[in-house]
């Protein structure tokens, strides 16, 4: 299997809304995407581009998952820059409300007033706003062009472009990166020199395509750091750097 890097630049219509995890209800919603959410883009816009629009299937078990995980292991690391920071709040713009999620058992014992409130929905502001969003993996160019949206079904994009990157170098435990300007895994850093916000994202699993609940799954998580605009980094362990025209991306060693 041999492993492409692409920049794909994308413009949201009018922002994005990805939800935490767990939470299909009462939520807000990531600043950037956990590689799930990633992954489940691919895997809409392949199956679109080949006129496969069945969303799930069943497995040996004969248990119910959705189509995205077929192409879970086609991401290895992705990273996210943006041109102006998003922001994020929750609205009751959406007329949900918890009639129609309450079960049937639940009814009864919940107060009237209760059962129509409306629902918030947490969705991140970002007006025409700009993604570049780099990605390692087995990846085709024309999977990458057919990308609609990136989260909730209202998230949509325009692709712009996509790039394939062949620069890079590695480096190692304690050198110093200047003019990071790509999110990174915060363990990959000793020091950071710059202004950075800092988001908290669920690491990658196969479960989270299962219609079943593993109740016996714990969700690992992991900090992101997200440059504002860029950072010097001193590196806690061996990385690569790829050089873009949107600045530099720091990667674990992933080939």
């Amino acid at each position: 299997m041999k492993f492409k890097a692409y920049v794909v630049s994308m413009r949201f219509h009018w922002g994005y809304s990805i939800r935490t995890y767990f939470a299909s209800k009462f939520t807000d919603s990531y600043l950037i995407p956990p590689m799930n959410t990633i992954i489940g883009a691919i895997a809409m816009a392949k199956n679109a581009r080949c006129g496969n629009h069945v969303e799930n299937s069943f497995d040996k078990n004969d248990l119910q998952y959705s189509k995205a995980k077929d192409f879970s292991n086609k991401l290895k690391y992705y990273a996210i820059n943006f041109d102006k920071i998003p922001i994020k709040f929750s609205t009751l713009i959406r007329t949900s409300t918890t009639i129609y999620w309450l079960q049937q058992v639940d009814i009864p014992k919940t107060p009237q007033t209760n059962l129509f409130a409306p629902i918030h929905f947490g969705i991140v502001s970002y007006l025409n706003g700009r993604w570049n969003l780099f990605m390692v993996g087995d990846l085709d160019k024309i999977d990458l062009y057919s990308m609609t949206r990136l989260g909730s079904k209202e998230s949509i994009l325009t692709i712009l472009k996509v790039e394939e990157i062949v620069d890079y170098m590695k480096l190692e435990k304690g050198q110093e990166v200047y003019d990071i300007a790509f999110s990174f895994p915060g363990n990959m850093a000793k020091r950071i020199l710059g202004s950075f916000i800092v988001e908290k994202l669920p690491k990658f699993s196969e479960h989270f395509y299962d219609f079943k609940i593993h109740k016996n799954k714990t969700v690992e998580t992991e900090i992101i750091y997200i440059p504002n605009p860029t950072l010097k980094v001193t590196l806690a362990e061996p990385a690569l750097v790829f050089n873009t025209p949107y600045g530099k991306v720091l990667s674990p060693i992933i080939w």
